[in-house]
């Protein structure tokens, strides 16, 4: 399987994994203009593999939340004290090497 990176980039933000523990991790998430700092907190899920329309496999890959999954899968805050706690508070509360699935 094809673990989630470290450094992700999109369209507005550069994210870097500061620390991951099982399924959860924490990303700073910066803002490629302005500059600005964030810091996400994300259940990571895998996809399973599976066989693409033009007929390719596709390995199995863990993924960043989607933003529709936000509040569920992932959230921000403004300190990275507030993002540990929040890390802190999910893996007392449940198996941190839990798998999880996402369809394709």
């Amino acid at each position: 399987m094809r673990m989630l990176a470290t450094e992700i980039e999109d369209g507005l933000f550069q994210y870097t994994q500061v620390t991951r523990q099982g399924v959860w991790a924490i990303y700073t998430q910066r803002h490629r203009v302005s500059g600005v700092c964030r810091y996400a907190l994300v259940h990571i899920r895998e996809r399973p593999a599976w066989v693409a329309p033009n007929g390719q496999p596709v390995a199995a890959t863990e993924v960043y939340p989607a933003s529709r999954t936000w509040g569920r899968d992932g959230w921000t805050f403004f300190t990275l004290a507030q993002a540990q706690a929040a890390l802190g508070d999910r893996l007392a509360g449940q198996d941190a090497e839990e798998p999880t699935h996402v369809t394709v």
